[in-house]
């Protein structure tokens, strides 16, 4: 493992390589302590999870802990375009003073530290928005819990389910990987959040039928099919019949049958 002191008037940083992928840092700042714990996934593994006792950090990779002495952690992901520094109140870059000695440590990683690029988020929150802008599929959970995950996603198809965006947005959005979100959405749920995305657009489908006393292409469309082919698929699949010669009266579902 990678490591690297660099001590300023006011900073103390300590820069780790976990992986060729994956920089995380440590910086000692008089800053308010949220930071409880969080966990680092590249692509669909988890490579270091970092947690707070007291005023210690202790991060575990490969089973094997190391405190960092710091009061606040991230990571940066090298070769991306932004690098990020959690810094909150700081305004400047000449705050740090860095640019003399970290000019030996990018050779490795070029862009990590690209003054051009330089973003100091000043919340947890902003920095989380500026992760999720990552062109990197790398995703951090403060206090990560599936239940909430499932929830949130939950609530995002119920909101998004008509339109076409897909499922990999929303995992894009929430740098969330989307084996995690279909693990937890199952997890809690019972179903993968695919199939219940089926269930709401097909009640819809339903409803625009027997309510709107619309036409087949119209409840299809309406309700976040995008073509007739795989709408005509899916009824059948649930119903045994097509969405033309279904029987309200007899009509008894396969599949789908929602319980949350």
């Amino acid at each position: 493992m990678l490591e690297r002191q660099i001590k300023t008037k006011n900073y103390n940083i300590q820069l780790f390589e976990i992986s060729k992928s994956v920089l995380y840092a440590g910086f000692v700042l008089e800053q308010d302590k949220y930071l409880h714990q969080f966990n680092v996934f590249d692509n669909k593994h988890r490579i270091i999870t970092i947690k707070q006792s007291q005023n210690s950090f202790w991060v575990c990779n490969n089973n094997q802990y190391r405190m960092l002495e710091a009061n606040c952690a991230i990571y940066l992901p090298p070769y991306s375009i932004v690098p990020w520094v959690l810094a909150k109140g700081l305004s400047q870059i000449d705050s740090f003073g860095l640019k003399e000695e970290i000019n030996n440590f990018t050779c490795h990683f070029p862009f990590v530290f690209s003054l051009d690029n330089f973003k100091i988020p000043k919340s947890a929150k902003d920095f989380n928005n500026i992760l999720s802008k990552s062109q990197r599929s790398f995703y951090i959970g403060y206090n990560f819990d599936p239940s909430v995950l499932a929830m949130k996603t939950k609530n995002w198809i119920n909101e998004n389910f008509r339109k076409s965006c897909s499922l990999t947005d929303f995992s894009e959005q929430n740098s969330v990987p989307r084996e995690t979100m279909s693990r937890a959405f199952k997890q809690s749920y019972g179903l993968s959040p695919k199939d219940y995305r089926k269930l709401l657009r097909m009640d819809a489908s339903m409803s625009e039928l027997i309510f709107e006393k619309n036409n087949v292409t119209h409840a299809a469309f309406n309700s976040g099919y995008e073509n007739l082919g795989n709408y005509y698929r899916q009824f059948k699949l649930a119903y045994n019949t097509t969405p033309k010669k279904f029987d309200l009266n007899s009509l008894t579902p396969n599949k789908y049958e929602s319980t949350i």
